[in-house]
Formats: C-alpha cells, sequence, structure tokens
C-alpha cells in the first residue's frame, strides 16, 4: 500500500557564526546519509521569511542535522 509522505521541519546543526536556516517540507526519502526535502522552503530566523529554492528537491547530509520534526 502506499504511505502518506510526512511533512517535516528540519533543523541543521549551529555553527558559531553562522546563521543557518530551517528547512521545510516533504520528506522524499532516508537515503545512505542524506534527507532529500521535496518542495522545500527555507526559514531564517533572524528575518522569519520563507525563501523558495528554485529546484524541486533539496539533499542535506546528515551528519548536518541536528534533528527533525513531523509537522
Amino acid at each position: 500500500m502506499w504511505r502518506r509522505k510526512k511533512r517535516v521541519r528540519v533543523h541543521l546543526i549551529d555553527r558559531p557564526g553562522i546563521d543557518l536556516p530551517r528547512v521545510d517540507g516533504i520528506l522524499v526519502s532516508r537515503r545512505n546519509r542524506e534527507y532529500v526535502i521535496g518542495v522545500p522552503s527555507l526559514t531564517f530566523t533572524a528575518e522569519g521569511n520563507a525563501v523558495t529554492p528554485e529546484g524541486r528537491f533539496v539533499a542535506i547530509p546528515r551528519d548536518g542535522v541536528a534533528f527533525y520534526e513531523v509537522l
């Protein structure tokens, strides 16, 4: 049977002096060493405005992810 894809918010590991965005979208896969997010939008905490990248998918390395939450 088909399973419904989860809408997630990925929180990246903080790096000193770097303002990293949150990534919201549909969790497409958790393959090998990365998360693939479909229909992504990036939200920077300082601005609060969402930015939509031009691509349909974003691949995020697992070692850069603090955690992800299901929305």
